[in-house]
């Protein structure tokens, strides 16, 4: 077979220069495109997002099972090929990473997140286009336990951001409730079946409900009433948030309050 050689289009400068520093949803940076290959570039604004591709050059090469941090079995049984995670090390350490365009200057692409330190090669980039790879009803069992519940609601926070077009009350508010839902009655799974009756009045909140639970009026797994309550079924198990957030709360307001001033609990 024909030996494949790749000469990087550019480079990452990040602030990050520690793989072991990187915040776990990335951190901004700018990728610069070299000259030779900057007229690449011409029409990007037309999209919004991109797939920033990079050469893991600080990768290990010679692994093909890994464990990674958190992992809930941590047995050998429990060790993942490197091919069913996302991990840098690899046969061949390609990076793969969608971020949002902030600007786009000369040669220079600033973007709002991607997980690559500081002085990554950069092999290429692509569109994101969103008609062709969302796919809503992708499945994905868990891999490892989040680091903790503030790491695993800000997970849920992009998430529902990337559905629902900006931030809000209503957003945060279905983030703390699925986060809450996941780390104490499912195990951090997504659990098959789950049905989600909403308070009509509460839009928003709908919206990121469908977002971070998959739910659907055409699969009859989304039902709405007139009370403010949540009330997730799950097999023959119902369990209620009644709300006490306020309809139009802000988001920093709905992140830092305690789960007591947002919902009271209780199992039906």
């Amino acid at each position: 077979m024909t030996d494949i050689i790749l000469n990087p289009i550019g480079i990452v400068h990040s602030e990050v220069k520690d793989p072991r520093a990187m915040p776990f949803m990335g951190a901004p940076a700018t990728i610069e495109v070299f000259s030779a290959y900057a007229d690449g570039l011409r029409h990007l604004e037309k999209h919004s997002h991109l797939w920033v591709i990079t050469w893991l050059s600080l990768a290990a090469r010679d692994q093909l099972l890994v464990a990674p941090r958190g992992l809930r079995d941590e047995t050998e049984a429990g060790r993942h090929g490197v091919f069913a995670v996302r991990l840098a090390p690899r046969p061949n350490p390609v990076g793969l990473s969608v971020a949002k365009i902030e600007a786009v200057e000369g040669n220079r692409v600033h973007v709002d997140r991607i997980d690559f330190i500081d002085e990554t090669p950069v092999i290429d980039m692509k569109p994101y286009i969103r008609r062709f790879e969302a796919i809503a009803v992708a499945r994905n069992e868990p891999i490892r336990h989040p680091v903790n519940r503030e790491a695993a609601l800000r997970a849920l926070l992009l998430d529902a951001e990337n559905f629902h077009g900006e931030r809000c009350g209503g957003l945060a508010l279905a983030a703390r409730i699925v986060e809450h839902a996941r780390s104490t009655l499912f195990d951090h799974r997504h659990p098959p079946g789950l049905e989600v009756v909403a308070p009509r009045q509460r839009g928003c909140l709908i919206d990121n409900l469908i977002a971070l639970l998959g739910t659907s009026f055409g699969r009859g797994t989304l039902h709405l009433h007139d009370d403010d309550v949540v009330i997730l079924r799950h097999g023959q198990q119902q369990y209620a948030y009644a709300l006490r957030a306020p309809l139009t709360p802000g988001v920093e307001t709905i992140v830092a309050a305690p789960e007591t001033e947002l919902f009271y609990f209780s199992q039906l």
